[in-house]
């Protein structure tokens, strides 16, 4: 079986099966109810000054955003980015009551224009709508999951991140972007290119997923992501969640998640130095 013989469109699966539907309902709870990352958000928060804007590009179901929200006794703008209908409609339900969330259902990347998206399917036809991610077909051997090979096609709208946060500034002079979390399996180093603008002129914290296995559908490496931020003046972390501490580092595949800071920047709260 060639490896694009394993997409298929999305449209073509049940969604609303009972299967589909007891996994929604899954992912509405634990998005909802549970605070897994209740604890790395309080750490970011504090790179979130009152009146700040805070950027969760590929929000997924919410669970960063709804702790982002509370950031500055709520006194912050949580800007969504989540561009698949399926985790759409999840989000809008977890964070639609916190009043200073807005969500852009778009994917960014380094244009503005359509790209196919790519949700990994499992044998029982459940999709797993966290590993959604963008791709070259060139590269679809490196499509799916260990447990979920093939995948369901469909396509999203595209902008930039620098485009974004043009409009924003023109309808909010005084915006300014304190923290931008990017977990958008693989297609990070495009997100940076399309917003390397706004990333020089604000110099936000940036919490970033480096993962070398999710980069392989676009035939990109994590090393795209982490020069890219160099060049803009940024220096790479790790941070503790425990302590709150950050200690400079270099990229190893045994951590997924890296804390990205501009020397001219300075943080709400000093965080501590290992």
């Amino acid at each position: 079986m060639s490896p694009t013989s394993r997409i298929t469109p999305l449209s073509s699966l049940n969604l609303h099966s009972l299967s589909q539907s007891f996994a929604r309902l899954d992912h509405y709870f634990q998005a909802r109810f549970r605070n897994r990352f209740g604890p790395v958000c309080r750490q970011l928060a504090r790179f979130i000054h009152p009146g700040g804007t805070v950027l969760d590009i590929g929000a997924n179901h919410g669970k960063f955003a709804k702790n982002f929200a509370q950031a500055c006794d709520g006194n912050c703008t949580v800007l969504c980015f989540e561009p698949l209908e399926y985790n759409y409609t999840l989000l809008e339900r977890v964070v639609g009551r916190h009043k200073n969330v807005r969500i852009l259902r778009t994917a960014l990347a380094d244009h503005v224009g359509t790209a196919d998206f790519y949700i990994p399917v499992r044998p029982s036809k459940r999709i797993s709508p966290g590993a959604a991610h963008m791709g070259d077909e060139k590269n679809a051997d490196t499509f799916g999951t260990s447990t979920a090979r093939t995948v369901a096609k469909t396509t999203v709208p595209l902008d930039t991140l620098d485009n974004i946060i043009e409009r924003e500034a023109a309808a909010h002079p005084a915006l300014h972007v304190d923290l931008v979390k990017i977990d958008v399996q693989g297609a990070e180093p495009l997100v940076i290119a399309g917003g390397s603008k706004t990333l020089a002129a604000h110099k936000p914290a940036i919490w970033c997923e480096l993962c070398q296995g999710s980069t392989g559908p676009l035939g990109l490496t994590v090393h795209d992501s982490i020069s890219r931020l160099a060049a803009l003046g940024y220096e790479m972390f790790t941070l503790n969640i425990a302590t709150g501490a950050i200690t400079p580092t270099e990229f190893t595949p045994a951590i997924r998640d890296y804390l990205f800071i501009h020397p001219n920047a300075r943080p709400r709260q000093p965080a501590p130095t290992a």
